[in-house]
């Protein structure tokens, strides 16, 4: 709120009884915060774990526990590889909880330069250092006032502001760089890494009193690889892709590389995947294997893929890697530019898979 000087003021109100005019206009904020937070994000994460449906027993196991342990304000550690999910999870457990009416304010611990980690979390006042903004500016745990923090790739975090988050974390208050007031700090906790933790402590390379700080409850998002549902989750994403609209569908022949590729990308990858795949194939009926990007049909389909048969099929991958190029050569009339644009590889690339394949 502003004042008519252009202050910046900040009220709040506690209903005094439930039923209360005050108590449902709570009520009414809170859940249109927590639709606008269930909302795809600007980077293109997808919503929650792509659709409550298809979570596998594992996934639907780590959700239960973690959002209970939240809900009870216990701090969530959440450990998976690079694109499991873990800022999904985390926003999941924020519009779920009584904190959906409350900011869910992320930090990434390993993208911001040293010299700016403290300020960005903590703010500074007027003049903290050369080229400070005028009147100085909040950071992220005094923006997530009444809400949820997400500290993700907390194990990069440097260890001399491992120190000082362990500060607050205990005495709930922190000051702002060069700055001398007491703020209070009122904010859940959600942490999550791809490493493992537990390593760096014993190498003197994560304090062990703020690892058990931030694990009260630990849980683990299994890799794509991993998950008994990838079949589903594939359908459900590819849905989510086309937008409630019409579309081109997935041929049993791409399935099965998408079902044997090992997705080191996880979910993010396959996401991307799925979308450049209806775009290549926007107007077509099916989405076939030269609507897919070469490195999936190159790992499923060589040596390393293991590509005698393909998820229980009794052709060779690489005779339907044969027979894809063969048909975008057909319907390019022979004409190797045109096709290697359909396939989305470069020129000299076909050319070398046309060689591989006896066909130049």
């Amino acid at each position: 709120m502003h004042s008519d000087g252009g202050l910046r003021f900040e009220a709040r109100f506690q209903a005094a009884r439930a039923g209360s005019v005050l108590a449902r206009l709570r009520e009414g904020v809170q859940r249109i915060h927590a639709l606008a937070s269930s909302a795809v994000p600007a980077g293109g994460c997808v919503t929650a774990d792509p659709g409550d449906g298809v979570l596998d027993p594992v996934a639907g196991h780590v959700l239960h526990v973690a959002r209970r342990a939240f809900e009870r304000d216990i701090p969530v550690l959440i450990n998976g590889e690079t694109g499991t999910g873990k800022e999904v999870l985390a926003r999941r457990l924020h519009a779920d909880s009584s904190r959906a009416g409350g900011p869910f304010v992320a930090i990434n611990c390993s993208s911001l330069p040293a010299g700016l980690i403290e300020s960005e979390f903590f703010g500074y006042e007027d003049g903290a250092f050369t080229g400070a903004r005028r009147g100085g500016a909040q950071g992220k745990f005094e923006m997530a006032r009444g809400g949820t923090l997400f500290l993700d790739e907390i194990g990069d975090m440097p260890l001399d502001l491992q120190g000082r988050l362990l500060r607050v974390l205990q005495e709930r208050c922190f000051t702002r760089l060069a700055g001398a007031r007491l703020i209070p700090f009122d904010a859940r906790i959600v942490a999550a890494t791809h490493r493992r933790l537990d390593t760096l402590v014993a190498e003197g390379r994560f304090r062990e009193d703020l690892y058990y700080r931030i694990k009260g409850v630990g849980v683990c998002l299994p890799a794509l690889r991993e998950r008994g549902d990838r079949a589903a989750l594939i359908e459900a994403l590819l849905a989510q892709e086309r937008g409630g609209q019409g579309g081109p569908v997935l041929s049993a022949e791409a399935l099965r590389v998408l079902m044997s590729y090992r997705w080191p990308g996880n979910i993010r990858q396959l996401g991307h995947v799925l979308r450049l795949a209806l775009t290549l194939a926007e107007g077509e009926v099916e989405i076939g294997l030269q609507h897919l990007p070469e490195e999936l049909l190159m790992e499923v389909a060589g040596p390393a893929g293991r590509s005698a048969t393909a998820r229980g099929g009794d052709v060779c991958l690489r005779d339907i890697e044969l027979e894809a190029v063969r048909a975008a050569m057909a319907r390019n009339g022979g004409n190797v530019s045109a096709t290697a644009r359909s396939l989305g590889v470069a020129r000299a690339t076909l050319y070398r898979k046309l060689r591989l394949l006896g066909l130049a």
